[in-house]
Parts: C-alpha cells; structure tokens; sequence
C-alpha cells in the first residue's frame, strides 16, 4: 500500500493537484485511502514555459504548439522566454484519480486486481464512514503518546 499511496501523491503533483496529505486505512475486508487536496479542481488554462528567445529550441517549440489543439494562447515571449497558455487535460482531482485507477500505470498488481472488481471515489462529507473514522480522527487531530 505505501507504492500506491506514493505512487498516487507523485501522479496528482506532476498534474499540479497540492497534496497536504494522504494515509490508507484497513478494516476487516475494506481499504480506503484518504487523500487532502489544496483544491479538488485547478484552472483549465496553464502556463506553459518555453526554450529561451532565440536559443536553438526555439523553432522547435513554435512548431510544436503551431496547430496543437490543447493551446489557448499563441506562444508569446514573458521575460526572456517563449511561453504559451495551455489546456490541462485535468482540472479535477476526482475525475484524474478514476481515470488514473482504472489504468494500467503506477498501480501494483494485487492492487489493480481488487480495483478492478470496482471502487468508489467520496469526496468532503462523504469521505466520512463510520469504518474509518477513528484514523481519520487521528489524521486530523494526532494524540502523541506523552499527550494521554
């Protein structure tokens, strides 16, 4: 479980989802793995930084975004560098997890088999059940043992 867990904070950073936290929890035949974002959805448009002006990757980067179809902008010069506005294939933590967990990468094995038999995503109050509340208790208010 801790590769998944990893695996999963790596995923949502390189799509630029904040993770402030994340922890698994297991009860009898259940494991629901509780993620805190920063935002659950991010801006549609991202910037996108570019070679330097007049460095040798400069063509190649107009040529790239010259007809691509996720660019919202033409590429342009900020500072002392091409950049262009982009749209983000994700701008929703939970759409980017169920597509992400029903794929083939960054999932062990075992773990991709269970899922498969089908998983749910709860997000805000509903992340709340009774199975696990007591970690997330934990998680949200942790009691040190020289606090008893």
């Amino acid at each position: 479980m801790k590769k998944f867990i990893k695996n999963i904070k790596k995923v949502l950073k390189e799509n630029e989802f904040f993770v402030e936290g994340i922890f698994f929890s297991v009860e009898k035949e259940k494991v629901a793995v509780f993620i805190e974002l920063r935002s659950i959805e991010i801006p549609r448009a991202k910037l996108h930084f570019g070679p330097f002006v007049n460095s040798s990757h400069e063509s190649n980067f107009l040529n790239k975004y010259k007809n691509s179809a996720v660019k919202l902008t033409e590429p342009f010069i900020l500072g002392k560098r091409w950049v262009i506005v982009l749209k983000r294939k994700h701008n929703n933590a939970i759409s980017f997890l169920k597509e992400f967990l029903k794929g083939e990468e960054g999932i062990p094995k075992h773990i991709k088999r269970e899922l498969r038999k089908g998983f749910k995503i709860k997000c805000n109050e509903a992340a709340f059940v009774k199975e696990f509340l007591l970690d997330i208790t934990n998680y949200f208010d942790p009691k040190f043992p020289w606090e008893f």
